[in-house]
């Protein structure tokens, strides 16, 4: 269950950053006062960075565990790949 929950946790993690770059691209093909839309972008990027951030520390824990797993998983596949053998 924690595998599933990192994993989506990491998709909700690439859409937001997929968004941000959207939102970044329309900011800079968007007319006006060129301070104002500069600004605007600056806080706005501040915003998704932060949030990605946030959601990146809650998830970290639960990608080190899906990791450990898996080079448990392989580790012990090796071993017995080997034993096998002699």
């Amino acid at each position: 269950m924690a595998s599933n929950r990192g994993q989506s946790r990491i998709q909700q993690l690439l859409a937001a950053e997929q968004e941000a770059q959207r939102l970044s691209m329309l900011r800079r093909m968007s007319s006006g006062d060129p301070g104002a839309n500069v600004k605007r972008l600056e806080v706005d990027t501040g915003a998704k960075i932060h949030h990605l951030k946030t959601e990146a520390g809650m998830v970290s824990g639960d990608v080190v565990t899906l990791l450990l797993k898996l080079l448990r998983r392989i580790t012990l596949t090796v071993c017995i790949e080997e034993s096998w053998n002699q």
